[in-house]
């Protein structure tokens, strides 16, 4: 009867323990559904960790497992920020990595990357009504409807001097509308693991459901640095084609002739010696603030630091030196 009981026990046990299991991993599948198992990362809040790991994933970024600030973040001006060795996967500096910032023309970014992805980079499109842009003191490349630009053309004036007329156009080179390019830009962000980000337009415009991290700003730029079209676009320095605008009267040539805003390209912020910097794309906007993404090598390492909600462009400047510094300082 002993032994009888103490099986029963056993048996009990065996039961609750497999279907525990099977449910505890039912909820994992359920948690990872949709997303692409081996380029994902999630703010895992369920399981009380920061981030988690799924079937090897991330195995080429840097991963944290301690979303605590570095111990001077006080001295960053920005709301959020971080700094990664891409080259060993190292988190250097983190700020505020997972809180919600507004990302502002950071964002096109990631409209540039999908463009260059989804696109004939040849073609020359007419632009429509999405180069109309009404909000106030936005950056344009005054772009007109009915103009014939290139691709090309377009791509720069984005990522060079942040044009939202060109943001808006480039979208509509990967997609036939709008509401398709920004699902395909949430789509990708959450197959990179950029899953504390939502995105309602392809420029960054103050939207307040438009939103990101530090952390996801990361894992984009970290995918775009691997793209060389787009790493040699936010690397141009000084950029000039044309491109026609038919009128009533006539069809004039238009000029596009963009110089880098980037203030280390652009020199109006000094490279620190050693440093190269490959490019990157600043953001502001009321909500927003001053905001930056950089990618930069040292000492055959290459970083990519971002800063977000910097109180003017000269701190933001300022962090970015900061955080270059602290890159040398790594090595």
């Amino acid at each position: 009867m002993y032994k009888r009981l103490i099986r029963c026990i056993i048996l009990s046990a065996f039961v609750i323990l497999c279907f525990g299991c099977r449910r505890e991993s039912d909820r994992s599948s359920q948690l990872f559904e949709g997303f692409d198992s081996e380029n994902i990362m999630i703010s895992d809040m369920s399981f009380n960790a920061p981030v988690s790991k799924y079937k090897g994933f991330a195995s080429d970024l840097a991963v944290v497992y301690d979303s605590s600030d570095s111990a001077d973040s006080y001295l960053l001006n920005a709301k959020g920020g971080i700094l990664v060795d891409v080259t060993s996967n190292d988190v250097i500096y983190k700020k505020n990595i997972f809180g919600r910032v507004y990302p502002a023309s950071t964002t096109k970014i990631l409209t540039s990357l999908l463009s260059i992805e989804n696109s004939d980079i040849k073609e020359i499109r007419t632009m429509g009504d999405e180069v109309i842009i009404n909000t106030p003191n936005a950056s344009l490349c005054d772009f007109r409807v009915g103009d014939n630009i290139s691709f090309d053309i377009v791509l720069h004036g984005t990522l060079m001097i942040s044009g939202n007329d060109a943001a808006a156009a480039l979208a509509l080179f990967a997609a036939d509308s709008m509401s398709e390019f920004v699902d395909m830009m949430n789509a990708k962000a959450h197959k990179l693991g950029a899953t504390g980000s939502v995105f309602v337009n392809p420029h960054g415009l103050h939207d307040a459901g438009h939103y990101t991290t530090p952390y996801d700003m990361y894992l984009i730029f970290n995918e775009c640095i691997k793209n060389s079209y787009f790493m040699d676009v936010v690397g141009c320095e000084k950029y000039y084609d044309t491109f026609s605008r038919t009128t009533a009267v006539k069809t004039y040539v238009i000029a596009a002739d963009y110089k880098s805003t980037n203030p280390f390209i652009s020199g109006s912020v000094a490279t620190p010696d050693g440093v190269t910097v490959y490019g990157g794309k600043s953001g502001t906007t009321d909500e927003a603030a001053s905001c930056y993404i950089n990618c930069f090598e040292y000492k055959g390492h290459t970083f990519i630091e971002a800063v977000f909600g910097c109180e003017s462009k000269a701190k933001c400047n300022s962090d970015l030196v900061f955080l270059i510094n602290k890159a040398m300082g790594s090595l």
